[in-house]
């Protein structure tokens, strides 16, 4: 239920925020008149005051121009009811004349129309500038190169002011540089040409002058053929030098190297983590959902649970809710921000996936697959679109490659069959709206599934080897901060709810939802505008406990103020969160806070931590630094308690008695196929990702466990056919081979990051997340918590011992851990029995006495047992 939280690299001014965004959270005071209570708990006196400003405002700055009783006005109002809009997903909803009567709804309507408004003003200016609309834009035609250094001929007699801070810019650059280093640099430069140019107008510039550069020495338009190899000759010459002087004086070749690049990323967290996500929107209409939660937005001419202010539903009213328009829209504006279109994450948002018409469902992917194989080409010039089977295949050797499909949907949506259905549309993690663990609390905001439908629905994806991502709501109609802290107790300390990805999304009451009215009527007050603390240490010690192989996604939903009418309005409430949690000396360990993001590599620790869910063991097998603190790459491994085939669970019979690797990420910046970075650049393509793999089919033998199955996204088929698998049933798979893992661990040795002998496994107890949420706030950030864990259980797993087993068993569902486990269990009976006869010997007295004793309990406890009956 989440989009992008920018729109583009355009800025619309859609909200007002409750305090200055651009303060720097770690060198100011963002809490005004802050009091710190005894225990920790934090207290914002300006929360009040700033919502009543935020949310009731002026009521005539609300414009006459929807004043209109026009039906054809209202019908034109939204993309998706005008005339020619197909309704693949049933008849979508008009807005009215009542809605603008409305205060709330006209005010959220009126932002969304000046957003619209804005980008069409943007897109104007744009096709004035370049001579094409934003969809025609691709990269294949300015040709710039991501991976490789860049010539430029620059004629000094004719040099911009731009130009010249360009060229002084290059002159400054130096090896090893980190971003602080170059905003240290841009400042300097600033000064002295008097020019504050921005990140993205230099990326445009260098661009535009290699197309000049392109044109001078081929007298004509370079194709992308032509480019390769253009800059492979650039290449075979001196890279030592910065430049090089032409035969003509004015004339200067620039080289631009591949790192500065790389530091002109705008927004750089969006390929930060490894990939670069694009979030598209389905087709409102009917079957969009078809139950009726009391807090999701129905709004008109919108898919369901999705307002027409948030950054990705405002991007799909653009483009028309077509798949291939809305790739386009955001894969170029990733590109002209700086960042490599390669490796795509898409996220499928609108309504309950599952509700769709099958027909509806396939075209949409298919589009999906068809934008990333054509990518870059102007779509008014593409090939026709094929079968989603043929798109599949293409994409698998496709420059722009879809590594993973999520799509979401609903906990009672989810059965073997519809699984089954996912695989074959490429999907490869689900989001499950979870909402609530309290079925008390899902029928009174009239969910329409329980908890048991939850708890079954995150066992079936994983038996069938998928991601899962769960949304989480507190302060819901009918609850409060006791009871979703039990929430978050119960999904952290149970093996019932133990998912890879979290979003807590806080009730926010919005437009076009009952609990409008129920907040209007006085029945619904969420505890936020009662008192916000509640909320936000709630979440801080949700994010305190929170376990390390869970990617908290987001803590609050991307919803502009304009269309809140209740709740939470702090768009920002992460960085609130960890700011505070920074003072008080506390850290989240969840994934997304440890990514090492632009941090070049050092030398990290293979680290496993082992944690029991329903019907399986997971391994969370991740490389990390020392401390804990960074973490480099991941994989998440499966042994499921099922070895015999159950088609009530799974359709895919390839998956019985296997491992199961339900994802593999390596963190830091995107690189390209096939490329690889020097070594001060970030972690991708450093053989992380194939050491997790060896350490995961170690463990997968070691648990007696002779084929692993992996849930490729389509576009990583080819990176797992090289370590041996083959496409199965939708899965690549592999039947393990000692001498082949053998083969490969010795290969590791010879790598700066290796797979250790002995390889250390932490046996998580899942409590200690129960007790650390039980806990207050310390009260000062030198505090010293009180509070004991339970102790979390380690084993070795000696790998040459595993292999010198495993030479004997090839093949054989031995579990070798158990195995150890019950010797290690023998073992300790053997030395408790030795010691009780060598103390009965030492004390023949005593032990008399103490069988005496013994015997008389027993039959009082027999004499008492009778008197019952």
């Amino acid at each position: 239920m989440a989009s992008d939280s920018d729109f583009g690299n355009r800025e619309f001014d859609t909200s007002t925020q409750p305090f200055d965004d651009s303060l720097d959270l770690n060198d100011k005071n963002i809490f005004n008149n802050e009091e710190t209570t005894s225990n920790g708990e934090f207290k914002v006196d300006f929360i009040k005051d700033d919502l009543n400003v935020t949310r009731n405002g002026d009521s005539e700055a609300i414009s006459e121009e929807w004043d209109s009783d026009s039906s054809e006005e209202m019908k034109n109002f939204f993309t998706a009811t005008r005339d020619g809009f197909p309704k693949a997903a049933g008849e979508v909803k008009r807005v009215t004349r009542l809605d603008f009567e409305d205060y709330h709804r006209r005010r959220h309507l009126e932002s969304f129309a000046k957003s619209m408004d804005q980008w069409k003003e943007f897109e104007r200016k744009f096709e004035q500038k370049d001579g094409m609309t934003p969809q025609d834009f691709t990269f294949s035609r300015l040709n710039f190169d991501r991976y490789r250094d860049t010539y430029l001929n620059i004629d000094t007699k004719n040099l911009t002011k731009l130009d010249e801070f360009i060229v002084d810019l290059i002159e400054s650059y130096y090896d090893k540089m980190e971003n602080d280093d170059l905003n240290v640099i841009m400042s300097r430069l600033r000064r002295k040409h008097k020019l504050a140019p921005s990140k993205r107008e230099i990326f445009e510039r260098l661009e535009s002058l290699q197309c000049v550069t392109l044109d001078e020495e081929e007298g004509k338009d370079i194709s992308q053929e032509k480019l390769e190899e253009n800059q492979v000759k650039d290449e075979e010459r001196s890279v030592d030098k910065k430049y090089e002087e032409e035969s003509s004086s004015s004339n200067r070749k620039v080289m631009v190297g591949s790192r500065l690049k790389h530091l002109l990323r705008n927004k750089a967290i969006r390929s930060n983590s490894g990939v670069v996500v694009i979030t598209v929107m389905t087709s409102p209409g009917t079957f969009s959902c078809s139950e009726d939660c009391y807090y999701c937005p129905n709004e008109p001419g919108q898919p369901r649970s999705y307002l027409s202010t948030e950054p990705a539903v405002l991007r799909a009213n653009q483009n028309d809710f077509d798949a291939v328009k809305q790739f386009y829209d955001r894969a170029n504006t990733l590109y002209k921000n700086g960042h490599v279109v390669d490796k795509i994450e898409i996220i499928v948002l609108g309504g309950t996936w599952s509700g769709y018409p099958r027909s509806y469902q396939e075209e949409f992917v298919r589009d999906l697959f068809y934008a990333a194989n054509i990518y870059p080409e102007n779509l008014s010039k593409a090939r026709e679109r094929y079968s989603i089977e043929l798109e599949h295949e293409l994409n698998e050797r496709s420059k722009c490659r879809i590594i993973g499909l999520t799509l979401e949907t609903r906990p009672d949506r989810i059965t073997a069959g519809e699984i089954e259905l996912l695989r074959r549309y490429g999907c490869t993690r689900v989001q499950l709206g979870i909402q609530h663990t309290n079925n008390r609390i899902l029928d009174y905001v009239n969910r329409g599934h329980s908890t048991e439908d939850s708890i079954r629905a995150i066992h079936l994806l994983k038996e069938n080897c998928y991601k899962v991502d769960i949304h989480l709501m507190p302060d819901l109609p009918g609850s409060d901060p006791e009871e979703d802290k039990k929430m978050f107790k119960y999904v952290l300390s149970s093996e019932d709810l133990q998912a890879d990805q979290w979003k807590i999304y806080p009730c926010e009451v919005t437009p076009f939802t009952e609990i409008e009215k129920w907040h209007k009527e006085g029945k619904y007050i969420p505890y936020f505008d009662v008192d916000a603390n509640l909320l936000m240490n709630l979440l801080i010690k949700a994010k305190r406990a929170v376990h390390p192989w869970i990617r908290l996604n987001r803590v609050i939903r991307d919803i502009p103020n304009p269309s809140i009418i209740a709740g939470t309005n702090y768009t920002n409430m992460r960085q609130l969160i960890l700011n505070k949690m920074k003072k008080l000396g506390l850290k989240c360990n969840c994934i997304r806070c440890r990514e090492v993001k632009e941090s070049g590599i050092g030398v990290p620790e293979l680290v496993v931590r082992e944690y029991e869910t329903r019907g399986g063991t997971e391994y969370f097998l991740s490389y990390e630094n020392e401390e804990r603190t960074i973490i480099y790459g991941f994989l998440r491994l499966r042994v499921s308690a099922r070895r015999e085939y159950d088609e009530s669970i799974s359709k895919f019979r390839c998956l019985t008695g296997a491992g199961l690797i339900r994802e593999l990420h390596v963190y830091g910046v995107v690189v390209a196929h096939g490329e690889k970075l020097d070594v001060n650049e970030p972690s991708q393509h450093r053989g992380i990702g194939t050491n997790l793999i060896i350490a995961a089919e170690i463990i997968a033998i070691y648990r007696g466990l002779w084929r692993m199955a992996i849930i490729a996204g389509i576009g990583t088929r080819e990176y797992y056919k090289k370590h041996g698998y083959a496409l199965e049933e939708t899965f690549m798979t592999k039947k393990l081979s000692l001498e082949d893992i053998k083969q490969r661990y010795e290969g590791s040795k010879q790598r700066k990051i290796r797979v250790p002998d002995l390889i250390r496994v932490e046996q998580v107890n899942l409590e200690n997340a129960s007790i650390i949420l039980e806990q207050p706030l310390p009260a000062r950030k030198d505090h010293v918590s009180s509070y004991e864990l339970m102790k979390n259980w380690e084993h070795e797993v000696n790998v040459s011992k595993v292999f010198e087993y495993a030479e004997h068993n090839e093949g054989v569902q031995h579990d070798y851990y158990k195995m150890n486990v019950i010797e290690e269990l023998k073992l300790m009976a053997t030395v408790a029995k030795r010691r009780v006869d060598r103390f009965m010997d030492e004390n023949p007295l005593l032990t008399m006495s103490l069988c005496v004793g013994l015997s008389s309990m027993l039959l009082m406890a027999v004499g008492r047992s009778r008197r019952r009956k």
